[in-house]
């Protein structure tokens, strides 16, 4: 792929402006990629920028005539660029180019700022049936990411807009850290020790999807109680999925993504809390908020709300609330949901309240079945998220992470350490799938987060019992940890002591 611009233009500053441009004599690996991050993450909205190997800075301008390169080493560097490329996360590639500048080899480094992802667009025209749809595939993908508005940035280079990197990237998070929904579990309450975690990521419909599929299969209960005066038997939900849906999408619509921090949903055995940030605009008066009747005289995150809207999970109009309070009063739950924020609005918090089982009443889960919440709940453990510990084998594996503490000395080693088959098939059961670090401290029986971290988790990775899944990112959000293959080599078919 060739420069969009000719090469003399950038050292004008008329064509590309000299915040755009950085001038380097020669190279100089972590410089240089220090660059091209913040190029490629675009965090001033300049539409990317450009590197110029060869050429020594003064006051941000080119010093002329240029040093210039051998042509080794330019040679050299697209190598290793290549190279770096691949180790970052998610890996990136910048357009190389060498030219000629009064005799001398340069090279030149565009870093374009973001990169939409045709299937997502395609999916998505698919899905709101618009007129564009069959004709995307026969079009360049700038021409019909052109025609949805979804391009700024400088004319030589267009770029994709905020509301284009969010719904049709992969990884929206790449550009607006904090951009995912973490939905955590607590079924005997926050302080009942169990703890189950689980992030949402990728575009903001696909995750706004996902993650209301995970607690309409994992958290909503219908309850069905035969009454002797009716024919009919009653029927209601914990929550009604209406009412759910609503407060979500409202989360994901009204946030801010310059926060870095995630939606998150807190599963509690009496009610659901969804808290987001910043707060409502301060155009609502608080008590129309806590009435319910908020009518909002500004909008966030307008083109958000346009796309959610063709997507029909959303209005716009002011309908949220008020939603979520008819869906409620409907389900006849006796408790009215909350809507609290602070006075500096620095956060919003929604609190739905789960109408409780009836005491003869039987519930049945629709789908995968995770953990229970409320009510009996029947289903079968499918999709991605490990099985809850059940208090019949905590015991054993509790006991088994303790001795696998005690030896993390040998576990590298030739020497194996000795635990009971009952127990070495729990641990092993246990991380059939790998484990966040709140559900291995659940097991451990902790609730101290540090000492957990410190005296805990940190010595079984050191001794070679466990590994992290994103070994590169070890504060990655996403971070899991399993069995080394040498820990589940010996675990599963050991003899009886």
């Amino acid at each position: 792929m060739a420069l969009p611009i000719n090469i003399q233009e950038l050292f004008t500053g008329r064509v590309v402006e000299w915040e755009r441009l950085e001038f380097k004599e020669g190279w100089n690996p972590e410089d240089v990629l220090r660059s091209v991050c913040a190029f490629a993450n675009d965090f001033h909205n300049w539409g990317g920028g450009y590197l110029v190997i060869g050429v020594a800075e003064k006051d941000g301008k080119p010093v002329l005539p240029p040093k210039g390169l051998e042509s080794e080493q330019a040679d050299a560097i697209q190598k290793k660029l290549l190279e770096l490329g691949h180790k970052l996360r998610p890996a990136y590639h910048p357009i190389c180019e060498p030219v000629q500048v009064q005799g001398k080899l340069l090279l030149v480094i565009w870093v374009p700022g973001g990169d939409l992802q045709f299937g997502f667009i395609e999916s998505f025209l698919t899905r709101v049936k618009s007129d564009l749809a069959p004709l995307s595939a026969s079009r360049p993908l700038a021409e019909v990411a052109q025609d949805m508005h979804l391009l700024g940035g400088p004319p030589e280079a267009p770029m994709p807009l905020n509301v284009g990197l969010l719904f049709f990237t992969g990884r929206p998070a790449t550009w607006f850290p904090g951009t995912q929904i973490d939905v955590v579990q607590f079924p005997h309450g926050s302080g009942g020790g169990d703890i189950v975690e689980r992030p949402f990521t990728g575009p903001l419909d696909v995750m706004l999807r996902d993650a209301l599929a995970h607690l309409k299969n994992n958290v909503l209960v219908e309850y069905v109680r035969k009454r002797a005066d009716q024919a009919e038997a009653e029927r209601y939900w914990n929550l009604p999925y209406a009412a759910l849906e609503e407060a979500l999408v409202n989360a994901v619509y009204h946030r801010s993504y310059e926060e870095r921090e995630p939606i998150e949903v807190r599963v509690m055995p009496d009610e659901i809390l969804i808290q987001s940030f910043p707060g409502p605009d301060r155009s609502i008066p608080m008590d129309e908020l806590r009435a319910g009747r908020p009518v909002a005289r500004r909008y966030r995150n307008r083109r958000i709300g346009e796309f959610l809207k063709e997507l029909e999970l959303s209005e716009g109009r002011n309908t949220g609330i008020p939603t979520i309070l008819r869906a409620m009063s409907e389900n006849g739950s006796p408790k009215k949901p909350r809507f609290e924020t602070d006075e500096d609005r620095t956060y919003f918090l929604v609190r739905l309240p789960l109408r409780p089982a009836p005491a003869t009443a039987t519930g049945q889960v629709t789908g995968q079945v995770t953990g229970q919440v409320t009510g009996q709940v029947t289903g079968q453990v499918t999709g991605q998220a490990a099985p809850q510990v059940g208090a019949e084998s905590k015991t054993l594996i509790e006991s088994g992470l303790k001795i696998l503490l005690q030896r993390t000395g040998q576990v590298a080693g030739q020497a194996a350490p000795q635990v009971s088959p009952q127990v070495g098939s729990s641990v092993a059961a246990f991380f059939s799938e790998p484990r966040t670090a709140m559900e291995i401290q659940s097991a451990f029986g902790l609730r101290h987060r540090e000492t957990f971290l410190k005296s805990y988790l940190q010595p079984l990775l050191d001794g070679g019992a466990l590994e992290r899944t994103i070994p590169e990112k070890p504060t990655s959000p996403r971070q899991k940890y399993r069995l080394t293959d040498t820990v589940r080599a010996w675990l599963e078919p050991l003899p009886p002591e």
